[in-house]
């Protein structure tokens, strides 16, 4: 019986290590950043059936260099409606520990085109924050600035830009690898 005992406690003692090393989610520093695609899910333009039920959207990739704002990516004006919802995003690259990306994710309302829009984000004084490309955009829509530092993480999945905006909600997911 005592035998008994004692191998029963021994297990217990083993399973309850081993539970805990399992919690356990290692950190890793990515050496490639690959953004795989824009995905809607909620569109913008929908207010009370007024809206266009269409997005225009333009997504910009900016590295930060820690003096200024260097453009890696820009897509061309991408439509969101009911048939394309989702749009490829060719970006990869490589990246070390303290690179740092914004994502900005503009809708266009205006007739501007995106190498409009790039300028004026451009000229927004460094590091350019979201109010300042609001007021700058003026009747464009800023719908987000997403930053992603590269440090040691666990899998990095999507950002995802999401709010409301004259009384209608988006949500977009950038999905990354």
């Amino acid at each position: 019986m005592r035998y008994f005992v004692f191998v029963s406690i021994f297990i217990f003692a083993l399973s309850a290590c081993k539970t805990k090393h399992n919690l356990q989610t290692p950190l890793r520093l990515p050496s490639i950043i690959k953004v795989n695609s824009l995905e809607v899910a909620n569109f913008a333009e929908k207010m009370l059936g007024l809206g266009s039920k269409a997005d225009e959207i333009i997504l910009f990739i900016f590295e930060d260099t820690g003096e200024n704002q260097l453009l890696r990516w820009k897509s061309e004006i991408l439509i969101f409606d009911n048939a394309n919802t989702i749009y490829p995003i060719p970006f990869q690259t490589d990246v070390k520990q303290g690179d740092t990306f914004r994502f900005i994710l503009i809708e266009i309302d205006t007739e501007r085109a995106v190498e409009e829009l790039l300028s004026i984000i451009q000229q927004c004084p460094y590091p350019c924050k979201e109010a300042n490309i609001k007021k700058a955009i003026d009747e464009d829509d800023l719908l987000g600035l997403k930053e992603l530092k590269i440090q040691p993480m666990e899998r990095i999945n999507v950002l995802e830009f999401w709010g409301v905006h004259l009384l209608d909600e988006y949500r977009y997911i950038l999905k990354i690898e």
